[in-house]
């Protein structure tokens, strides 16, 4: 009689090998020199990549970890790259996906910006940059609903084991979120932090709900 692997053996069986650095820094190398666009763009192709095709993080990591940096100061598309790297290969995978996708981003930024000096008074020159502009909306409208489809499923994740009606809150915070912002009488940051305020406390009440059905 053959012996059965246990769960936890079956599940080292199928986990995929963590990606090496050369692997990281070509990966987001290679994404820099695509970067045309903006952050809009660069965070679009970031996330098609590191979660859809190789999937070194998950959708709902993702999402938290864009979320988790909004509240940092600086610049947050590097601090998603850092978090995604040392997810994927620790803090050396961190420093080979920032330097990777950071070194072909800096020197095309230079060259186009010196090209532009000369540029920025032909009117084909500002038509095309003009043009683009319709192409670039489209790409962040559709990195918000990249963001938001994780949110909007009533399932429980790794972090929060409770099912809660996470489409209903998910839509109404976006609705306060984006009302809050357009009175502009509260600052974005001050907007972010309510809302994570929010989150807590409706995590916390849902489980004490939950628990109250599940002794009931």
């Amino acid at each position: 009689m053959t012996e059965q692997p246990s769960p936890q053996q079956s599940a080292n069986t199928t986990a995929s090998p963590a990606p090496g650095l050369s692997e990281i820094f070509r990966v987001f190398f290679v994404l820099g020199l695509q970067s045309f666009g903006g952050g809009i763009a660069t965070f679009t192709m970031i996330h098609e990549q590191t979660v859809r095709r190789l999937r070194y993080i998950s959708e709902e990591q993702f999402v938290q970890n864009w979320a988790m940096v909004q509240l940092a100061p600086g610049i947050n598309l590097l601090a998603l790259v850092i978090l995604i790297g040392r997810r994927a290969r620790g803090m050396k995978g961190a420093f080979a996906a920032l330097i990777g996708l950071m070194a072909p981003s800096c020197a095309l930024t230079m060259l186009i910006a010196s090209v532009y000096t000369h540029l920025h008074t032909v009117p084909a020159a500002v038509a095309a940059i003009n043009a683009a502009i319709p192409a670039i909306v489209a790409v962040g409208l559709l990195s918000c609903i990249t963001m938001l489809r994780p949110m909007i499923k009533s399932v429980p994740n790794e972090l929060d084991t409770t099912p809660r009606s996470q489409p209903v809150f998910a839509c109404a915070m976006v609705i306060a979120a984006g009302a809050a912002v357009l009175s502009n009488r509260l600052p974005i940051p001050a907007v972010l932090i309510l809302c994570g305020v929010a989150g807590a406390i409706e995590a916390v009440l849902s489980r004490l709900l939950a628990m109250r059905r599940s002794t009931s």
